[in-house]
């Protein structure tokens, strides 16, 4: 007997199963005499045998399909819930840092809120920034691949964390408004 008949192993789940079913309507068939009756001992035996051997192929593999699905859907979820979990620590430090924040810091952060800017540009090391840009409560705004100059890059607050500095306003100076002429806080005025 030829090997050849086992590469139907290799068939997919819906294939299996498209062919234990037609196997099945054909044993059907016979059965109820639409067909007329062999009764050669392949048919009689092997027949029902091959029913089962590819309808229960068929079920293991959309079994493994569902598990794969399964699988991929919880491995996502772990994904967003790592990254939530991410999120409300750096939210968490940047609370627990509010009273530390230097003079600096605070006009910086003040003159941001006060302005409802999120963003701002300053050199490619975060100028007087810096101490900020270090600690991940602000954040280099380029793009993979995207030219940044070393005198103008842009900087920014991620949201989750703008939202903790809006709920702790009164931690920052109220008189921050820009005067014409003056550099802004996170400038060093080196250029």
């Amino acid at each position: 007997m030829d090997a050849k008949w086992l590469e139907l192993l290799k068939a997919s789940g819906w294939q299996l199963g498209a062919l234990s079913l037609s196997l099945a309507a054909f044993w059907a068939l016979i059965k109820f005499g639409v067909l007329p009756a062999i009764d050669m001992p392949l048919i009689v035996y092997g027949l029902p045998l091959a029913v089962l051997v590819t309808g229960f192929l068929a079920l293991f593999g959309a079994a493994e399909q569902g598990a794969g699905v399964l699988a991929e859907k919880r491995r996502k979820a772990v994904a967003e819930r790592d990254q939530q979990k991410k999120l409300q620590n750096q939210k968490d430090e940047l609370a627990a840092y509010l009273p530390f924040l230097t003079d600096r810091e605070k006009r910086i952060l003040g003159y941001l809120l006060h302005n409802s800017q999120k963003t701002f540009t300053a050199h490619i090391d975060g100028d007087l920034a810096a101490s900020l840009y270090n600690r991940g409560f602000v954040k280099l705004l380029a793009k993979p691949g995207q030219h940044v100059s070393q005198i103008h890059a842009s900087f920014g607050v991620p949201d989750h964390l703008w939202e903790v500095l809006e709920a702790n306003k009164k931690c920052f100076p109220k008189d921050l408004k820009q005067p014409v002429g003056r550099s802004r806080p996170w400038h060093s005025g080196m250029i």
